[in-house]
């Protein structure tokens, strides 16, 4: 791969690329039956161009204070905009990855080949157009939020600026990327930053975009009433009042104090109410803790592992970014509701991959096998594979359906369990695994003391005590998903699966704007939802997942991407 000044003869690409993200994709433009993309300030713009074995796969502009005007004046006055524009700031715009490319570090290297020719000219100053889900990325480099927003189309954009100088001492990594690019070594690996305008790995993969309007600086922790984080699957619901009383009367001692090295109480907890040898538990802060130790100690990169498609791109994240094996999809259909055929994967399992992975019930589907069906499956697995079950939602789907206790008995299964999200703990971090006693002492020997924190091992306890709480919070769950689904249902003429998890899942048609164009307006209102527009998922731009929030709430949710709807499509 390689970074180089675009050419005229680039801009027939550049125009293409730019209309299968801004307006296919993001809902920004409308889209044309030319399939290009051009863009009047383009005459003021110099563009710098990624390339792969002849292939542009990502460009970015830059316009020096000479043009006259800058891109940004589309959509906002100079008055506007608190910079001094006597000083001559340059404008980058428009950085934007081909789909294929955006797990790698192209993004990054095209952001420093901006800045290294900024610098270059004798340039002081950098301001860009960061569209919402960029933010981060662009905090990552130096950018700073200027406090200034503005929407376009149906995406919205924060204003953002810093000095050469202050980008410049973010800059390490990306001397590190050019330096192995300038000498061949650069292949598709992964970066901590990516995507088109750039997003963290961690956003690609999670929802939790909700902060940008809360702020991650905590300062103004009352701008959460002002918005709907239905974008992740927190429970709707508080913790037991058994843990907020726990943790309100010792809350100064829980935070001060280290917690039991090796969470022993919490694993007799677990072990006692599970009903699972307490050699079998793994304790971890969160389940992303314990899918990054243990595949990463279990596998390499010539491992081949099989997972669902779609599925929990955690997963992906592990196996493509930080292992980078060999990873083979079994596809679920949406026709079928999504569903696992157990004999279809009866015989997968037969194969000879080294894990497969199964997300049940599965996210962001919510669609569940029932535990009979998937024992049975079991059964046929070859000896040498391992078998991962994430059944972080599995309590929603009633008693009866988790395989922990076929897990500890069996050679080769894993059940990995959050305590986080069906006991509205998210905040605390607290997971587990249950796995033959060889493979938790293989892990356990790698787990760190102090895994997880006080205040998470004793709300964990005191949750587990609490079974009554707990089960009818689920049963409440059941009725507002279906409520939910009945009122989504009547927005548009999407499909709509409701699973047994805290989700509904939209699926638009052909005719609707992109999950991603839809995601976008709702943030402008305050909503924010989860859709998939970086994962290599068969989901593509269509899914659009909405969290179960309570009766009042979940009101507001329909009636806001009502508005949204009616504003995207017209009458």
């Amino acid at each position: 791969m390689r970074v180089r000044p675009g050419t005229t003869a680039d801009l027939d690409a550049i125009y293409t690329l730019r209309h299968d993200v801004y307006a296919v994709e993001l809902g920004q433009h409308l889209a044309n039956r030319e399939g290009r993309l051009d863009d009047a300030a383009d005459v003021s713009t110099e563009f710098l161009v990624a390339e792969r074995g002849g292939e542009l796969i990502g460009f970015i502009g830059v316009t020096s204070p000479t043009s006259p005007r800058y891109a940004i004046e589309k959509y906002l006055p100079r008055s506007r905009i608190p910079l001094d524009f006597d000083r001559g700031p340059y404008e980058v715009r428009a950085l934007t990855v081909a789909p294929a490319h955006r797990h790698g570090p192209v993004a990054l290297l095209l952001m420093r080949a901006a800045w290294d020719a900024v610098r270059s000219a004798g340039g002081e100053s950098i301001f860009v157009m960061g569209r919402a889900g960029a933010v981060e990325m662009y905090r990552k480099v130096g950018l700073k939020p200027l406090g200034v927003s503005f929407v376009a189309g149906s995406v919205s954009y924060e204003v953002m600026a810093a000095t050469v100088a202050e980008i410049g001492s973010h800059s390490a990594k990306w001397k590190d990327l050019s330096d192995r690019l300038a000498e061949g070594r650069l292949g598709e690996e992964p970066a901590p930053i990516v995507e088109p305008g750039g997003v963290r790995a961690s956003n690609v993969y999670h929802g939790g975009a909700f902060f940008d309007a809360i702020g991650d600086g905590f300062d103004d922790l009352s701008r959460r009433h002002g918005v709907i984080s239905a974008d992740v699957l927190d429970a709707w619901f508080p913790p037991s009042p058994l843990v907020v009383a726990t943790l309100r009367e010792e809350l100064g001692w829980l935070l001060s104090t280290s917690p039991p090295i090796y969470g022993d109480g919490l694993v007799r907890a677990i072990s006692e109410v599970r009903r699972v040898p307490a050699e079998s538990v793994v304790l971890g802060a969160g389940s992303s803790a314990l899918i990054f130790t243990a595949l990463s100690r279990w596998l390499s990169p010539s491992s081949r592992v099989l997972i669902l498609d779609p599925m929990y791109s955690e997963y992906e994240h592990v196996l493509s970014s930080v292992v980078g094996c060999r990873i083979e999809r079994l596809t679920l259909d949406p026709a079928n509701g999504f569903r696992l055929d157990p004999d279809h994967l009866a015989a997968q399992l037969s194969s000879d991959y080294e894990l497969v992975i199964i997300v049940n019930p599965n996210n962001p589907t919510g669609i569940h096998l029932p535990a009979a069906d998937l024992r049975a499956a079991l059964a046929s697995t070859n000896s040498e594979t391992r078998v991962w079950i994430d059944e972080a939602y599995i309590d929603y789907a009633g008693e009866g359906m988790s395989l922990e206790t076929f897990a500890a008995a069996s050679s080769q299964v894993v059940v990995c369990k959050s305590l986080s999200k069906v006991y509205a703990l998210s905040g605390v971090r607290a997971a587990y695994l249950v796995a033959p006693r060889v493979l938790a002492a293989d892990l356990q020997a790698v787990t760190p003391p102090w895994a997880v924190s006080l205040p998470a091992q004793v709300a964990a306890v005191r949750a587990l005590q609490d079974p009554t709480y707990y089960r009818d919070r689920y049963a409440e769950t059941r009725v507002l998903r279906a409520n939910l689904r009945r009122g989504l249902s009547k927005l548009a003429p999407w499909n709509v699966t409701e699973g047994v998890i805290n989700s509904v899942l939209c699926l638009t048609t052909p005719e609707m704007p992109t999950a991603a164009a839809i995601v976008s307006a709702c943030r402008v209102e305050g909503l924010f939802l989860r859709d998939w527009p970086l994962a290599r998922s068969s989901l593509g731009m269509r899914a659009l997942r909405v969290s179960v929030k309570d009766d009042a709430t979940n009101v507001r949710i329909v009636e806001t991407l009502g508005r949204v709807l009616a504003l995207l499509m017209g009458p």
